[in-house]
């Protein structure tokens, strides 16, 4: 420390700081608690369908699994 004088100064003032932080410590998360829960009707999101896209139709959905299981000996 330069000057030699300052590093008493300098220890009760990081003394300070760290009673501080050791009684009401931040973690660097904040959060919050909500009342109730949001409905899943609220939460969920329709599918969008673009060009490209290799997702299916709801309908067609069950035609690819079954192509998996075309053959009845499969388990």
């Amino acid at each position: 420390m330069d000057p030699a004088d300052r590093l008493q100064d300098v220890y009760k003032e990081l003394q300070s700081l760290h009673e501080v932080f050791s009684s009401n410590p931040f973690f660097g998360v904040d959060f919050s608690v909500e009342e109730k829960a949001p409905t899943l009707d609220k939460l969920t999101v329709a599918r969008v369908m673009e060009d490209g896209d290799a997702l299916f139709h709801e309908e067609s959905s069950a035609d690819a699994i079954a192509a998996y299981y075309a053959d009845e000996n499969k388990v």
